[in-house]
């Protein structure tokens, strides 16, 4: 059933490249440092990311020590109540990955030419500082300011 197909992937939200999650402000020029501007409603922001950015501070505030942490306990304080992160996977070339078992969000922060920081779990891990390929899809979660 098609219906029924389309809600199963939407349920997993939308995936967005690093250059449309930032708007067109995290240009390839960005080497480091953060965009200027993002997707996000007024009033909110996408997290900045490596390893004093707002997923490692929120990581700490939650119990977690900031960086990558290697234990299912590690991964279920993203996914529980109130933070509830989920599972969204990733999008990688021509097929997406790993929905229902990885979580990805991009950051603001850009890491090297083709790289930006962002955050990462699974079920048994979770790294707040991780970084990839600008042009991957990723999900987003906006923080209020």
């Amino acid at each position: 059933n098609r219906s029924n197909a389309v809600s199963q992937w939407y349920g997993y939200g939308n995936y967005y490249n690093w250059y449309a999650a930032t708007a067109g402000n995290g240009t390839y020029s960005i080497t480091s440092g953060n965009a200027t501007g993002d997707i996000c409603p007024n009033g909110w922001s996408l997290p900045t990311g490596g390893n004093s950015g707002e997923f490692s501070v929120l990581d700490v505030a939650i119990g977690g020590d900031g960086s990558a942490q290697y234990a299912a306990e590690a991964s279920n304080r993203w996914r529980t109540y109130p933070r509830n992160f989920v599972f969204s996977g990733g999008w990688q070339g021509a097929s997406s990955n790993y929905r229902s078992y990885n979580g990805h969000y991009w950051s603001r922060t850009a890491s090297y030419y083709y790289d930006a920081h962002y955050l990462r779990f699974v079920s048994n891990s979770v790294s707040p500082i991780n970084s990839t390929d600008k042009r991957y899809g990723r999900s987003i979660r906006c923080l209020a300011r």
